[in-house]
């Protein structure tokens, strides 16, 4: 993509509703990636991922599916995956370049933490969110998939402010909290932190 704008790499590829009904069929950790190398998109599951490739990028997931299929199924009934496939293939290009520029400036703290969260059992779920200088990444517990968790960590600078960490089960927030993420080891404890709160979670809510 040396020569291109990512946009123009990818103006080629498509998203289809062929590729959708495949993100709902893999379920919670299904997942669309920009497949720089393959000039593609394709679909995966989140754990094959390395968090910390740049080459790779997830740009649809199974939670955006699920909250798209809400929004948009009471409009357009039995043309639902036709629809929203080209709504999904005309955002995800029309914001490719953005995305991009986003990913390339953010702060290494968060793939590592990142990379931390699926260590500890966490898959990556949606698109990450890039927006007022801050990174929206949400997760689904890989044993036990009505528990998610969503991050939101300072892109350029997470060591100088505190981060919100919430929760949720079946989409119900039930615990909130921040952390500021200082340093790779801060990440780690971060990750570790969160699988503790949600195991004391589930061993009250079995």
């Amino acid at each position: 993509m040396t020569t291109r704008t990512a946009s123009e790499w990818f103006a080629a590829s498509q998203i289809t509703s062929d590729l959708l009904k495949e993100v709902q069929r893999v379920g919670p950790g299904g997942v669309i990636i920009a497949d720089a190398p393959g000039r593609c998109y394709r679909i995966t599951h989140a754990r094959t991922l390395s968090p910390l490739s740049q080459t790779t990028p997830i740009v649809y997931g199974h939670a955006n599916l699920v909250q798209d299929l809400t929004d948009f199924e009471p409009e357009y009934g039995d043309r639902v995956w036709e629809e929203l496939a080209h709504k999904v293939d005309f955002a995800v290009l029309d914001i490719m370049d953005q995305w991009v520029d986003d990913i390339t400036r953010t702060s290494f703290d968060i793939p590592v933490m990142r990379e931390q969260m699926q260590d500890f059992g966490f898959e990556l779920n949606a698109r990450s969110w890039y927006r007022s200088g801050k990174v929206t990444d949400s997760y689904v517990c890989g044993e036990h998939p009505r528990i998610t968790v969503t991050t939101c960590i300072p892109a350029r600078s997470p060591r100088t402010r505190r981060s919100p960490v919430e929760i949720f089960d079946h989409g119900q927030c039930v615990s909130e909290t921040t952390a500021k993420i200082r340093n790779h080891a801060v990440a780690v404890y971060t990750a570790y932190q969160i699988r503790e709160e949600v195991d004391a979670y589930l061993r009250r809510n079995p």
